[in-house]
């Protein structure tokens, strides 16, 4: 498991999490309109916690960092006051209206404070204080963004932090898992909260799952599987966001390796993979995901999976490639209208083309880098035309990632082993077709991931210098992917719509709307602190 599950590796991703957060929450409004939006919202005072600002410097410059830097127990038990203060007054501000755009940098900071801590009571001293206080903020009557990021916080909170030098991950809080479980299930709590309690449940899957008991796996399955059965209209969300939370759905039942006894739970994940009505997004997530599971007990088709897959990545490629289409359409529209082809320009005769000669790349924005309008580059020498490399980068970068989605879920995951004279050699095992295929239909079904592999090989090919060149190249192979299709008994794989594919599946591409999701069963209740992977939480009941 790699250390990169630590919060403070994924500190940015989180702060983006959090502002997409406030942002969906505010409905769109500018910043100038956060008070008006806020109204009715409570606020924590602090300003009778500390005389002045000047104590606070003190105890943040001085006191606080002698506290987490003390190997021992004695700079805590001689400053706990001033700490128990520090800490009211920490998460009391994060709920003040005029501050909100601090809280991802509030939330780093205390990540920080995690990270540098040598003693293991001071550090259970802070799991307390944070806990407690970020279920408060949670669940009172405080601005969504500040719940949001309270809910984070709780998520994201270490028993043991990750070491970098050891390569080792860190062990999530066990008894924040509880409150995790209870906030998602809450059929009343706010769409935020439940949006980032299922962050949490995620990464406690991904870290510290191996050390649930069976009753509490089995419970996050079923909360989990419900997610992935129920449908955006039943319970009153955003398709989009709903997509998006059943992402994450399938990413932890693959972290707990929940086929389920009969291969029940793999059948709803690869239900959603072959849908050919589901968003994009979903289906890549679910396809991808096939490959990270066993699959023992489940009963499909390779050949029939394999056809569904592959006209998955034919509908990616082809939505990428009319995308691609429109953009070079608008391009041309764009330079004829710059260039005076339609009546032209006193004192150039309307000749079209005058200010791209030699080559030319954006729509106004003639000739190679260094040299324009002359058709050279940097060097001097004569080069092709060339499309700008962020429009490029960005098609390679979405086909790769849609394809290898597809690549994954067909033939599992990159396996390193020893070869010949102890020389290291990758290995590509398991998947559908690894795991289901037979010999009868081997050479066909590797045909796909041959050719899936070729087109991945032309988004690699720095030849390709303008988009049309490589577009017409990726046709040509997506022609041949979707006669293979056909030729496996599934269709012609007609473009579904896009939904908006986030790039980054850490992230999402859109958050829910209002609505609420009805739980599996009531969740864990209250009980005594529990050790890390115990979903049991403990009786919360300090305030900031």
């Amino acid at each position: 498991m790699s250390v990169l599950h630590s919060p403070c590796v994924l500190g940015r991703t989180r702060i983006g999490l959090a502002l997409l957060a406030v942002a969906a929450l505010l409905a769109g409004r500018p910043m100038t309109l956060w008070a008006q939006a806020a109204k009715g919202y409570d606020e924590i005072p602090i300003d009778g916690i500390f005389p002045d600002e000047k104590e606070v410097a003190k105890v943040e410059r001085q006191i606080k960092p002698q506290v987490l830097l003390d190997t021992s127990d004695s700079r805590l038990n001689e400053n706990k006051a001033a700490m128990d203060k520090y800490f009211g007054y920490f998460f009391g501000q994060m709920t003040h209206l005029d501050r909100l755009v601090e809280l991802p940098n509030d939330r780093a900071k205390l990540y920080k404070d995690f990270a540098t801590v040598k003693n293991g009571n001071v550090r259970n001293y802070m799991l307390t204080q944070s806990l407690n206080k970020a279920n408060t903020l949670a669940n009172g009557n405080y601005h969504p963004g500040v719940r949001y990021n309270a809910m984070l916080i709780i998520g994201d909170l270490d028993q043991v932090g990750a070491d970098l030098i050891k390569q080792e991950p860190p062990v999530p809080y066990g008894a924040a898992l509880g409150l995790l479980v209870r906030a998602y299930n809450d059929p009343q709590q706010i769409e935020a909260v439940r949006v980032a309690a299922l962050l949490g449940i995620q990464r406690h899957a991904m870290l510290a799952s191996q050390t649930w008991q069976p009753a509490q796996r089995d419970y996050i399955i079923r909360m989990m599987s419900t997610l992935l059965t129920q449908t955006a209209e039943a319970v009153n969300r955003d398709p989009a966001g709903h997509a998006w939370m059943q992402r994450r759905a399938i990413e932890t039942l693959a972290a707990i390796n929940a086929e389920g006894p009969k291969g029940e739970v793999l059948n709803l994940i690869a239900a959603k993979a072959l849908d050919d009505k589901a968003p994009m997004s979903l289906r890549l997530t679910a396809a991808e995901n096939l490959g990270r599971f066993p699959l023992k007990a489940v009963k499909l088709d390779a050949t029939q999976v394999t056809s569904k897959l592959a006209g998955l990545a034919v509908t990616a490629c082809q939505n990428e490639l009319d995308r691609v289409a429109a953009m070079l359409k608008q391009a041309k529209a764009d330079e004829e209208e710059l260039s005076g082809a339609n009546g032209g320009y006193g004192g150039y005769g309307g000749a079209p083309g005058m200010m791209n000669e030699g080559g030319a790349g954006m729509p106004g924005m003639p000739g190679m880098p260094g040299m324009m309008g002359m058709g050279m580059g940097m060097d001097g020498q004569p080069t092709g035309p060339k499309d700008d490399d962020y429009k490029m980068n960005t098609v390679r970068r979405r086909i790769k990632y849609q394809l290898n989605a597809v690549q994954l879920g067909l033939r599992g995951r990159p396996q390193k082993s020893s070869g010949i004279g102890g020389t290291s050699r990758e290995t590509v095992l398991g998947g559908v077709i690894g795991k289901l295929g037979d010999k009868k239909n081997e050479a066909s079904l590797t045909k796909v991931t041959d050719t899936i592999d070729e087109i991945m090989a032309i988004m690699d090919n720095e030849e390709l210098l303008t988009l049309e060149a490589l577009s017409t190249e990726t046709t040509a192979k997506v022609k041949t992917l979707r006669g293979l299709v056909v030729a496996m008994g599934g269709a012609a794989a007609p473009p579904a719509e896009p939904d908006g594919l986030n790039l980054d599946p850490a992230d999402p591409a859109t958050l829910p709307g209002p609505g609420t999701v009805p739980g599996p069963g009531a969740a864990p209740g209250p009980g005594a602190p529990a050790a890390p992977g115990n979903p049991t939480a403990p009786a919360v009941t300090a305030t900031p």
